[in-house]
């Protein structure tokens, strides 16, 4: 890690918290998105999974994507979180 260099380290570091904070997002949303499908599955509604299934893709991507921009356009707002004192 020496030889990467500081700011490539703490790059990295952000990074890493960024990714903490995402997803356990991702992970709920795809966590009820098993249970809508199952039941629709179990309905009999299986020409329903697929749309639902885009749907809910669509909007994890976009909400992952703003919440990305949002911290690398401000990452002030966030990064106080994670200095200490």
């Amino acid at each position: 890690m020496g030889n990467i260099g500081p700011h490539a380290l703490a790059g990295y570091g952000v990074a890493s918290r960024l990714d903490t904070l995402l997803i356990p997002v991702v992970y709920a949303v795809g966590n009820a998105l098993i249970a809508l499908i199952g039941k629709a599955r179990g309905a009999g509604e299986l020409p329903k999974i697929r749309p639902l299934v885009l749907r809910v893709t669509f909007v994890v991507f976009f909400l992952a994507e703003a919440l990305g921009w949002m911290v690398a356009l401000f990452p002030q707002s966030w990064l106080v979180w994670f200095l200490p004192g």
